[in-house]
């Protein structure tokens, strides 16, 4: 295999690995999903085991220093929440494994098939993640806001159940939600689900 297929390999291989490194802590850490990080860390394992036997090779053939597209990573000009983090990430993990696919055919044809089998995989798993429905069914803490209950800045309670752990948050504020306290208290939610009213 040439040299530059192997630093497309080796490029590819990070990428995929780091990304579902990322998207594992999330869902371990931050949506307390056991099942779905298993999957990540699963996929990540899998992946590795496929490259252990040519890492030497990728390795002999890496050139950071001589890497033209080192310094065009574009930068995070607005804050993310976990959500778009992870979605980002499962959306580079894919890029990457189709990369590796591609390349690795013919010569790893099982590296080339595990990355196929990963790719698809992650596109069921990048469903479950957005799906608000499954995520809903998946909520351990819920906190109701009603402005009737409590004279605290509804902002700030949601801000502070979100730092508590809660995965769901919905405003009661009836006969007529005021549009700017729902703003408010979106922002406040960061990645927990907010519903307003029914």
């Amino acid at each position: 295999m040439s040299r530059s297929a192997c630093r497309i390999l080796d490029a590819s291989l990070n990428r995929a690995r780091e990304a579902l490194r990322v998207v594992e802590d999330i869902a371990r850490f931050h949506r307390n999903d056991a099942a779905l990080a298993e999957e990540f860390k699963d996929a990540r394992h899998r992946l590795d085991l496929q490259a252990r036997p040519i890492a030497a090779e990728l390795l002999r053939a890496r050139d950071s220093e001589g890497d033209v597209g080192r310094g065009s990573d574009r930068p995070v000009t607005a804050p993310r929440g976990l959500r778009e983090v992870a979605a980002a990430n499962l959306k580079r993990a894919q890029e990457a494994l189709r990369s590796i696919e591609e390349v690795a055919k013919g010569r790893f044809a099982s590296l080339a098939a595990e990355a196929h089998r990963i790719r698809f995989r992650l596109y069921e798993a990048e469903r479950r993640l957005a799906d608000p429905r499954l995520r809903l069914q998946a909520a351990r803490l819920y906190v109701l806001l009603d402005p009737s209950v409590t004279r605290r800045s509804l902002a700030r309670v949601a801000e502070e159940a979100v730092r508590g752990g809660a995965d769901l948050l919905q405003l009661r504020q009836k006969p007529r939600v005021d549009p700017g306290l729902a703003k408010e208290i979106r922002a406040a939610c960061r990645d927990a689900l907010f519903i307003v009213n029914d």
